[in-house]
């Protein structure tokens, strides 16, 4: 079967996570794709771990490899004088140019969309920038972690009683969350100049893709007044919710109860109907989660993790 994206061309001026894995997604859909880079500037992944065979090297990197696995690499000085010949071949070739640097990056190497719109009109470019283009902070530099913070995704990690904890998952969190939103826009480009002929600019703020994912809070705020606050293990939909300890050192287990049969059902098993009937709904167990924590505990304790999971 042909790939959604089959003949569509893509060149990518892109580093770090966010520009190499839309321009993965983009590939693993049918597009081909050249990443450019420099021996300057490889990809930042490049010198990633974990490494094939546990030995360091530029063509060694699963982390790369992850993120561009499919595509063409390009090694390109674009400041050279000679680079200019490259340029424009690899921009009549291109449907759709993509860079993900600080906002007049491209424009130094003569790759801003204005460049390369003169030299193909219907060209489609994506800027993933930190902040977009034009505000205050448009040429605040940084990585995934800062946008982690600046989002309030970290903020909103960990216990209420301690700092906020920037876990390495949540640190790239917006790596992973932007080219979702690259991909729309640039579908939604493609399929505009089917219609019309006409090229596009998307200018796409990493900062603001993360913030939507925190518009529950927002919005409670904005309506209520209710500044979010870090939850440790507990849940708004979910109770109990939490990692309980189990026998033997450092064993744990995750249980997470979303509805009143679930609990029906979980109370039965712990040989305890009781806890059932006191705490029927989710309100009368939000109500007193402490308690049902401590006694749950008390209970995941006396089995071995790997046990309770499969009893479970």
């Amino acid at each position: 079967m042909r790939k959604a994206l089959e003949g569509l061309k893509v060149v990518g001026l892109v580093t770090a996570g966010a520009g190499p894995i839309l321009l993965r997604n983009l590939i693993i859909h049918g597009a081909e794709a050249i990443l450019v880079e420099t021996e300057k500037r490889p990809n930042v992944t490049r010198a990633s771990g974990p490494y094939k065979d546990g030995k360091p090297g530029p063509d060694r990197s699963y982390s790369f490899a992850i993120s561009i696995s499919g595509g063409y690499s390009l090694l390109l000085d674009l400041k050279h004088p000679k680079a200019e010949i490259v340029k424009r071949k690899l921009i009549e070739w291109a449907d759709v140019i993509i860079e993900n640097w600080r906002p007049g990056v491209a424009e130094r190497w003569g790759m801003g969309y204005e460049d390369v719109r003169r030299i193909k009109p219907d060209v489609i470019m994506l800027s993933l920038s930190h902040m977009g283009r034009g505000g205050p902070y448009s040429h605040m530099a940084g990585w995934g972690m800062t946008l982690s913070a600046l989002s309030g995704l970290v903020f909103l990690t960990g216990w209420p009683d301690r700092p906020p904890v920037n876990t390495g998952g949540l640190g790239i969190l917006p790596d992973y969350i932007s080219p979702r939103f690259g991909l729309i826009a640039l579908m939604a480009a493609l399929e505009y100049r089917r219609k019309t002929g006409k090229g596009q600019y998307i200018d796409l703020s990493q900062y603001e893709t993360s913030i939507q994912f925190q518009i529950p809070a927002i919005l409670d705020y904005v309506v209520n007044r209710r500044v979010a606050m870090r939850a440790g293990n507990r849940s708004d939909h979910a109770c109990p919710n939490g990692v309980y300890r189990c026998k033997g050192e450092d064993s744990w287990c995750a249980i997470s109860i979303e509805t009143d049969e679930e609990w029906k059902r979980l109370a039965e098993l712990m040989g305890n109907r009781s806890l059932a009937e006191r705490f029927r709904t989710f309100e009368d167990r939000k109500r007193y989660e402490e308690e049902i924590d401590r006694v749950l505990e008390e209970w995941t304790e006396r089995f071995d993790a790997q046990e309770l999971m499969i009893m479970l």
